[in-house]
């Protein structure tokens, strides 16, 4: 006698097999009493999978969720490009302030020997007001950019 696995008797709840085969099954089963016990429990099984509520999805599901999908991947790529340009700004930025800083610091560091009238320009004081107007337009920029991530991820 060949052992029944519970796929078979899954078929046989599911009404897979031909007649013949359905009536040697029930046999088998009647004769078993733990086959009887599995296979009860596999109708058990199939009654409340078939009772169960299955919300049916809207006509336009599909649509909108293509939709979503886009408007998500429209707002992914320009956020990108948004970020990309904040970057950008805070690398050309950053790149104006250094080298405004080295070229005051070289410059009074080697003085340069011209024949005019000689007058000091305040090259430190200079060199100062340079770095403390980067400094604050850095700390604008990262203000307005923290202030547009909130107000973003508050709408979403």
């Amino acid at each position: 006698m060949e052992k029944i696995t519970n796929e078979q008797l899954w078929d046989l709840a599911d009404g897979l097999f031909s007649d013949a085969q359905r009536v040697e099954m029930e046999e088998k089963i009647k004769q078993n009493s733990e086959l009887k016990s599995r296979f009860d429990t596999i109708l058990a099984e199939k009654r409340l999978f078939s009772i169960s509520l299955m919300e049916k999805p809207k006509s336009d599901f599909a649509a909108q969720l293509l939709q979503n999908w886009q408007e998500e991947q429209t707002s992914v790529s320009t956020a990108n490009y948004t970020l990309l340009k904040v970057v950008f700004a805070v690398f050309l930025l950053l790149s104006v302030v250094l080298s405004g800083f080295l070229f005051f610091s070289q410059s009074v560091s080697e003085p340069i020997q011209v024949n005019l009238p000689t007058f000091e320009l305040p090259w430190k004081s200079i060199s100062l007001a340079i770095t403390i107007l980067g400094a604050l337009t850095t700390v604008a920029f990262v203000e307005k950019l923290l202030e547009y991530r909130f107000y973003r991820n508050f709408a979403e």
